[in-house]
């Protein structure tokens, strides 16, 4: 299952699931299935008046998506049903104008192909994104959001000013530090051989990341100052 991260104002990292093709063509599928029921229902009502079927049919079946997608944040029935919306890459809401590009495309994307060329689009895109999507800087994922990183959480280690040991230490992410914080928390509260040995290799690969020909003293002491350079480096 294929992910993307976002990044909040308040420093958070969220990752979401992307939206499978089979949970887009799912969608699809019960929003045409309302889009007709609306329309027959329509028709019996009106009867034979030509332009008020023209008319209810241009809004069933032209505006549908575009208007549920925009008055609804990024979902019509269907993926409410399937717990999917349209999000933004940055993770916001999409404005007025991605919400135009990705919908002017779904001719060309569903329409003139059966939706062949969505299906293709998604399944080669990292980021599960059809034309219109690739277009409007948007996609599609689950509403669940799987997991959260605080990135504050590093800020919560000592940030006592001192002399840089390592200042290639820069070459990691947020995210990477955290782990190396959690790993050794996990080996404080449970100091068996099994999570001294995770120290012992974390320790390893960092030291030939950073080009370190040798790690002097403590290994625990060695990743501690690893995480306070990195935080008097970045903050």
């Amino acid at each position: 299952m294929r992910n993307i991260d976002f990044r909040t104002s308040h420093n958070i990292v969220l990752s979401y699931p992307l939206a499978s093709p089979f949970q887009r063509i799912m969608a699809f599928m019960i929003d045409f299935i309302i889009v007709s029921m609306l329309f027959s229902f329509t028709l019996l009502i009106v009867g034979s008046d030509e332009m008020v079927q023209i008319i209810a049919g241009t809004i069933y079946f032209f505006l549908y998506h575009i208007l549920f997608e925009i008055f609804a944040m990024g979902q019509s029935p269907g993926k409410m049903l399937l717990k999917i919306r349209v999000v933004a890459l940055d993770g916001k809401t999409p404005s007025l104008k991605q919400y135009i590009i990705r919908w002017s495309f779904r001719l060309i994307d569903i329409g003139l192909t059966l939706g062949s060329l969505a299906v293709f689009a998604v399944y080669s895109s990292p980021l599960g994104q059809r034309i219109g999507d690739l277009l409007a800087g948007t996609t599609i994922v689950r509403t669940e959001r799987m997991t959260h990183n605080n990135l504050n959480e590093l800020e919560k280690l000592n940030k006592a000013q001192r002399n840089i040991k390592y200042a290639s230490v820069v070459q990691y992410t947020d995210e990477e530090m955290i782990i190396v914080k959690r790993m050794l928390q996990k080996y404080k509260s449970n100091p068996n051989d099994y999570n001294g040995d995770l120290i012992v290799d974390l320790s390893q690969k960092i030291a030939k990341d950073l080009n370190i020909p040798s790690i002097n003293g403590n290994r625990v002491e060695f990743l501690e100052s690893i995480l306070s350079d990195y935080i008097i480096l970045t903050r």
